[in-house]
């Protein structure tokens, strides 16, 4: 359930990222909107340092990451065994930098999805262009 709801806010946070960035008219603006996002979310992180003391704080800050898995000395010395794989391809596994693989990657897909909800597509030019605007008839 958690994970869900996790997987829920992330992925409603960069849908709502991404428009609000698209959006935007000029480079200037989409400067100043990338900030604003920035400090949007960042906010978790500043209401936690204004509202917790000092000690809490450095307290946290000690706190270590928690591992459960390989805690026993027998998990340590088989990894330290394991032969080292001098292939090609284990060479550039090494060298591909997967996380930013990743974020292209799931940016390509937001963005993507941006146009797909936002645009239409046409065959003309082979590109989207904005849906019609339509001006209310009542206030």
């Amino acid at each position: 359930f958690i994970l869900g709801a996790k997987f829920m806010l992330w992925k409603l946070t960069a849908e709502v990222g991404i428009t609000f960035l698209m959006e935007t008219q000029t480079i200037s603006d989409c400067i100043v909107n990338s900030v604003a996002l920035s400090f949007v979310l960042h906010m978790d992180e500043l209401i936690l340092m204004t509202l917790t003391s000092g000690k809490i704080t450095s307290c946290l800050e000690k706190c270590k990451e928690y591992s459960p898995a390989e805690t026993t000395s027998v998990a340590w010395q088989s990894r330290i065994e394991k032969p080292i794989d001098n292939s090609f391809f284990a060479n550039i596994q090494l060298g591909v930098p997967w996380e930013l693989m990743a974020s292209l990657l799931l940016c390509a897909f937001f963005i993507r999805q941006y146009y797909t909800t936002h645009c239409d597509w046409t065959w003309d030019g082979w590109w989207y262009y904005s849906k019609p605007l339509f001006v209310p008839t009542t206030t």
